[in-house]
């Protein structure tokens, strides 16, 4: 099989669900990754030592300037290889990449409307027929650790957030039964949140531990170490919490569960589920 390119434009869900289909690749054949500089933390083990290139540095800039001759690394990486780009369809960049030498360019839809679920289609999209048990199996599963309950407040659509109230009373119930803790993370496009959270779990009788804007490598290390369950909405921090094997709660708000459902030991909570 052909060495492939996994070129991911997405945010940080988008990139954490083509793993599924490049781990399926990187068993068949040389894989190389272009995506954002960030996201290099987050690569599981079986591509360490695999090519990794930042589309928000020089290689981005090449795939999408007119009539590109590619330089070294990225020259190297697309000649021969088959494309799998996670991407509307770009005219330029295919031209770009076939001109610099690909084998073949394989666009896969970002924003699917409906089902089936987009590993499935990305599966689909690339002609290969998808492992037994793969939306059950996390890509990057994480030694067994953790007692804690982490909430994740926000997400970037705040219309994809969970009710305040609902995450303080489930945060309530989990030390009740329990005794163990709960850390709650917030991103940037989250602090907003931190005031009235503090506020909503004040009310709940409920402490609880945070952390605030960590880098990508201290959030995977710090799930990984801290997370037993983990609760949050449809965003980019729970398809993490999923891919490293921890009990998942997800509630959806917005989007459609059965084309964005986190991969892993996950359940669904669907909106009607999300006021008690």
């Amino acid at each position: 099989m052909r060495q492939q390119v996994a070129i991911s434009l997405g945010a940080l869900g988008d990139f954490l669900l083509t793993l599924p289909l490049l781990r399926e690749l990187s068993q068949r054949s040389a894989v190389a990754v272009i995506a954002r500089s960030a996201y290099r933390a987050l690569c599981p083990d079986w591509l360490a030592g695999r090519p990794f290139l930042a589309v928000d540095g020089a290689a981005g800039t090449q795939l999408f300037t007119p009539n590109a001759r590619f330089s070294p690394p990225l020259a190297g990486t697309v000649a021969g290889a088959v494309a799998q780009v996670f991407a509307a369809e770009d005219d330029l960049l295919r031209t770009n990449l076939l001109g610099n030498g690909a084998h073949r360019v394989v666009f896969h839809a970002p924003r699917p409307t409906k089902p089936p679920h987009i590993v499935q289609r990305f599966f689909t999209a690339a002609d290969i027929a998808p492992p037994a048990g793969w939306p059950s199996s996390p890509t990057m599963p994480a030694a067994p650790a953790g007692d804690a309950l982490w909430i994740h407040a926000g997400s970037g659509s705040p219309a994809k957030s969970l009710p305040l109230p609902f995450l303080a009373r489930r945060a309530q119930r989990w030390r009740a039964a329990t005794g163990l803790p709960v850390v709650v993370s917030f991103g940037e496009a989250d602090l907003m949140l931190r005031g009235p959270l503090r506020d909503a779990f004040a009310a709940a009788g409920t402490a609880y531990e945070e952390l605030v804007c960590p880098s990508l490598g201290e959030l995977r290390a710090a799930l990984a170490r801290r997370a037993k369950r983990y609760l949050g909405a449809d965003t980019g921090v729970t398809h993490l919490a999923a891919a490293l094997g921890k009990e998942v709660l997800v509630g959806f708000r917005t989007t459609d569960p059965d084309i964005w459902r986190p991969i892993g030991n996950c359940r669904v909570l669907r909106r009607d589920e999300l006021t008690h």
